[in-house]
């Protein structure tokens, strides 16, 4: 989420996203690691709750790995979302409570979005 060949190009597509009416699809081989997280963060930005979130998310891994919420690996996964929103939040964990202004303080100040944008986005998001 830091590397900036994909901060730029993850502006880009956010930048789509408020420019276009949905539906909106956004994939990739098996939609973890920075597509997982980039999907997390549009889910949270409307006002998902961060266990909703973070289920989505272990969702690939239950589908693809059959890691399941009672295979051992299961917190790795928990811990590997929860890492990267903690590190949208400044190194800090992320609750619900406050979910929504990590990711809003990750799309201003890494990837350069305005509040405007960020209030487009997600009137979007919710349309969809």
């Amino acid at each position: 989420m830091t590397w900036s060949h994909f901060k730029a190009g993850f502006a880009r597509v956010l930048r789509f996203i408020i420019n276009h009416s949905p539906p909106y699809l956004i994939h990739c081989s098996l939609g973890q690691d920075r597509t997982g997280t980039a999907l997390a963060v549009l889910e949270g930005l409307p006002g998902a709750d961060l266990q909703d979130v973070v289920d989505d998310y272990a969702l690939t891994f239950a589908n693809y790995y059959r890691i399941e919420p009672d295979h051992a690996l299961y917190p790795e996964v928990v811990e590997q979302v929860l890492n990267e929103l903690r590190e949208m939040n400044g190194g800090t964990d992320v609750t619900s409570e406050d979910l929504q202004t990590a990711i809003e303080h990750y799309l201003t100040e890494e990837l350069g979005l305005s509040e405007s944008e960020i209030r487009l986005l997600q009137g979007k998001l919710s349309e969809s």
